[in-house]
């Protein structure tokens, strides 16, 4: 169920989301002010009976901003290859990587060499996306 706009987000989905520093406005209105360098979001899967979503704001780039918005939270997390949350996966969390950023490695590597490994990967993604369809 999403959350009121308003609301805490941490109220609502702890313990299902790892924590949230703010709302939908308070977000609008912070990017406003102080555009951030780096805008990370969270969001419960699917399965998770409370939807939520959460924006972390840090002012670069540096990994110890996703570690202070992670703590000692240690789930699944989905994601591209961002270097901040290295260490994260050393302290337990566990990296799922994300397909859209796999799949077009394959594409760039298949369109650029027509690869017959290439093509039969993005093959084989292709069918995990009919599966998930």
């Amino acid at each position: 169920m999403p959350f009121p706009l308003g609301q805490n987000v941490g109220d609502v989905a702890a313990p299902h989301l790892i924590g949230c520093r703010y709302t939908g406005a308070d977000a609008r209105a912070r990017l406003e002010e102080n555009p951030p360098s780096l805008c990370l979001g969270y969001a419960t899967s699917q399965f998770c009976k409370t939807a939520t979503v959460a924006y972390d704001f840090s002012p670069s780039r540096a990994g110890e901003h996703a570690r202070n918005f992670l703590q000692d939270w240690r789930g699944k997390l989905v994601c591209d290859d961002f270097g901040g949350y290295k260490a994260s996966f050393e302290l337990g969390v566990t990296e799922i990587g994300c397909m859209a950023h796999a799949r077009r490695k394959f594409f760039e590597l298949h369109a650029t060499n027509k690869g017959t490994l290439a093509e039969q990967a993005l093959r084989y993604i292709q069918l995990l996306y009919e599966i998930e369809g």
